[in-house]
């Protein structure tokens, strides 16, 4: 702060107190200072990568996607132009797009993303998930999780996709016990605990479905397709909310 105030104009300084801010769990005072950063550097590549990163942290898609598309732009501009615009540049673009619900754009930019780098495994297995959710491209689906696996086989949310991908394609026994081991890797993850569910179910196991859908379901209770599966098996989630005691 002290350096900022001698020279605003200091992008490097801007950018690590942003990730002193956000191991500190700040995230407001965060966003205000690389909001500063990038009004003081408008035409610096750099600065709108750090803006469009802390913006896709916040969830703020639309903002982060229109900071990377600046990115491109003025990366032509910038003499390490291939050193910014790397794999990591469009995982991160590509993810904002999907969660804003731009899939085809995000395909393409992940897909980019794993050309410039063939062993970024995030890409590979977040590729993988995006297919396995929407249920097409599977066995290649299949093959971009287990090359991600191959890159880190004790990831549990590596795991987690390929037993989601054997789920959708009816491989309902191989499916648990992949999940079974990305929950042993990821004991808290209410995603994996509800593809648990959903295996069991599947192998018309209900007491264990509802068990795990119960789990997940108690540490994110924003799920409303999860809410649904339990009224439809009986379980009154709303009790839930009234009579915390109940969970």
């Amino acid at each position: 702060e002290k350096g900022l105030e001698q020279d605003p104009d200091l992008l490097a300084a801007s950018i690590r107190l942003v990730f002193l801010y956000l191991s500190a769990h700040d995230l407001d005072a965060a966003l205000n200072i690389m909001d500063e950063a990038v009004l003081a550097h408008p035409e610096d590549p750099v600065a709108w990568y750090y803006f469009g990163l802390l913006y896709n942290r916040a969830q703020i898609y639309p903002t982060a996607i229109r900071a990377f598309e600046r990115v491109e732009t003025l990366a032509t501009r910038f003499p390490k132009a291939g050193l910014l615009l790397d794999s990591m540049f469009y995982f991160n673009y590509g993810t904002a797009c999907e969660r804003s619900g731009q899939f085809e754009r995000a395909e393409a930019l992940l897909q980019r993303a794993m050309r410039l780098d063939t062993e970024n495994a995030e890409a590979f297995n977040y590729l993988a998930y995006m297919w396995a959710e929407k249920g097409i491209h599977l066995d290649q689906a299949l093959e971009y999780s287990r090359q991600a696996l191959d890159c880190d086989p004790d990831n549990g949310a590596f795991l987690d996709t390929l037993g989601w991908i054997k789920y959708k394609q009816n491989q309902v026994a191989e499916a648990l016990t992949c999940l079974q081991s990305a929950c042993y890797f990821m004991p808290d993850d209410p995603t994996i605990m509800e593809h648990l569910g959903d295996a069991w179910s599947a192998l018309h196991n209900e007491s264990q479905a509802l068990a795990w859908w119960e789990r997940s379901y108690r540490i994110n209770a924003n799920n409303k397709t999860l809410a649904e599966k339990l009224r439809k098996h009986g379980v009154d989630v709303s009790t839930w909310r009234r009579n915390p005691s109940a969970r």
